[in-house]
């Protein structure tokens, strides 16, 4: 009977889907206190536009070891931006969570210069 009802559960859990990566719109969240200012942080869903205010900055672009901020536009750039000559301190694929595979500092190992491989720099 246990089996049933799991194998039920995950046939309905796999009939619906999502699509898209985004943040709660409704209700607001707390971070959402400048949400009017729609030319920041604009979204919309599938009731027409909305406005979540900080609730888009969890995840920032442009973000490079040892840079000393973040340019929000450089998210798909794979090289040390800012020419500070900061290397990633994580390297052993074991302790990497992506593009594991590829030999640190290698031309495959795509993020290395991106900040979770230096925490703390």
């Amino acid at each position: 009977m246990l089996a049933a009802t799991t194998a039920a559960v995950l046939l309905l859990a796999a009939a619906t889907g999502v699509a898209g990566h985004g943040a709660m719109v409704d209700p607001l969240p707390r971070n959402a206190i400048d949400r009017n200012e729609s030319s920041r942080c604009p979204c919309a869903n599938a009731t027409g536009p909305c406005n979540n205010g900080q609730s888009c900055y969890w995840y920032n672009q442009g973000c490079f070891i040892g840079c000393p901020t973040c340019d929000s536009i450089s998210g798909r750039v794979q090289t040390d931006l800012c020419g500070l000559g900061k290397k990633a301190t994580i390297n052993d694929p074991l302790q990497r969570t992506v593009n594991r595979n590829a030999t640190a500092g290698s031309e495959y190992d795509i993020y290395m210069h991106n900040p979770w491989r230096a925490p703390g720099v």
